[in-house]
């Protein structure tokens, strides 16, 4: 919808190298045709290819958070992780490991990432060094617009089918005290009104002592803090550590609710926006 924006300025009265002799009202047509006007310049006009590139721009960027989501879900599939399951319909089997699911569904939004990357390049490359007005060149852009249109439009088909297809499972060591999860005891630390440099100095100092092992450093931490053992393990915990985001845009679990209903919101809005355009486009036609 950003990148449509860019397309409100229409070329008549241009021909190839310069205007027309006729007298014709380029405002009047533009009008009928629902752009806001017409280039200032007919040499820039038929050379301009800028709402094409725009448009390139924007499958890339989308392409981008595309890939950044599968990644995440290849991640959270694996036995490290062990936070998503795939179902067998977006899963294959691997050629060697009976155990194994692959998410090459995943994989593949991954990877075409790089050609919606690759066709700015190619834009770029053409765009770069022409001379003004038209040239042969931008003949080669129409099918780089139309590939990366193509590229997200079933790279988006895909996710939408895929997503459903993904279930959450239940961890034992979201309840399990971790060292990773050292930032949530301090702020608790914090929060009983001492400050920060020495709570950061001091729990650095009990996990550097501990050298990895949990049970030490919670020991150390009871110790140099005051506090029961257990109620430091509860602190370490991820469960509780995701819990105790509060703040506006956070990771705990009522802020990301309340984004979900922002951003369905938002996602009603532009459909909206998109049936309406739509509609104007058919009237214009």
């Amino acid at each position: 919808m950003q990148a449509s924006a860019f397309v409100v300025s229409a070329f008549f009265s241009t021909t190839a190298p310069d205007g027309t002799a006729h007298t014709i009202d380029p405002d009047y047509t533009a009008g009928l045709l629902g752009f806001q006007g017409f280039t200032e310049n007919c040499m820039d006009g038929v050379s301009d290819r800028d709402f094409l590139f725009e448009i390139v721009c924007a499958c890339a960027q989308t392409g981008l958070h595309l890939a950044s989501f599968a990644e995440d879900c290849i991640v959270y599939a694996t036995e490290e992780f062990a936070l998503v399951q795939l179902d067998d319909a977006i899963a294959t089997g691997s050629s060697i490991m009976p155990h194994k699911k692959n998410a090459d569904v995943f994989e593949l939004i991954r990877a075409r990432c790089g050609s919606l990357i690759g066709s700015v390049v190619a834009m770029f490359s053409i765009l770069k060094g022409l001379p003004g007005a038209y040239n042969r060149d931008l003949q080669e852009t129409k099918s780089i617009v139309f590939e990366s249109i193509q590229t997200l439009h079933d790279n988006l088909c895909l996710i939408s089918r895929v997503i459903p297809k993904l279930s959450l499972k239940k961890n034992v060591w979201v309840t399990e005290p971790a060292l990773c999860c050292a930032t949530n005891l301090m702020d608790h630390i914090i929060s009983e009104r001492i400050r920060f440099r020495e709570a950061y100095h001091t729990v650095g100092a009990c996990a550097r002592q501990a050298n990895g092992d949990v049970t030490v450093f919670v020991r150390l931490c009871a110790e140099r803090f005051d506090m029961d053992e257990e109620s430091v393990r509860m602190l370490l915990t991820p469960g509780h550590a995701v819990q105790a985001k509060c703040s506006k845009n956070s990771t705990g679990p009522r802020q990301v609710k309340l984004a979900l209903l922002r951003a369905r919101r938002k996602m009603k809005h532009n459909k909206q926006q998109i049936t309406k355009f739509k509609n104007n486009s058919k009237k214009r036609l």
